[in-house]
């Protein structure tokens, strides 16, 4: 089931038909294509971009789809998964982080003597 036309209009955020969620940003003309919906993805993704001059975001988290593909709005209050496991691989990064620098400082004190 598709969302109604109004609720896709710059700033809502959506979640795509394959799992996909992000913020739209742009919503119009695109090269020769003449209407696609620009969003800021709540993630990173390989095949991701900038906005491509259409709008504007770090690299990796633009994303254009039809608005066919947009299957629903999230409210506010509410995180995406995606959003909540990007979260939890950043603090699961920076733990291991420290641990390496802990192993690093052990091993250089340990060569020390």
């Amino acid at each position: 089931t598709g969302v109604v036309d109004e609720d896709i209009k710059v700033g809502a955020h959506v979640r795509l038909i394959r799992g996909k969620t992000g913020i739209i940003r742009y919503v119009g003309n695109v090269g020769n294509v003449d209407e696609l919906v620009g969003i800021e993805l709540d993630s990173w993704t390989h095949n991701g971009h900038d906005g491509k001059g259409y709008f504007r975001c770090a690299i990796g988290r633009g994303y254009f789809t039809k608005r066919t593909n947009i299957i629903g709005t999230i409210s506010s209050t509410e995180k995406s998964t995606q959003e909540q496991l990007q979260v939890r691989r950043f603090r699961n990064i920076r733990k291991l982080r420290k641990k390496l620098r802990n192993i690093s400082i052990v091993e250089q004190q340990a060569k020390n003597g």
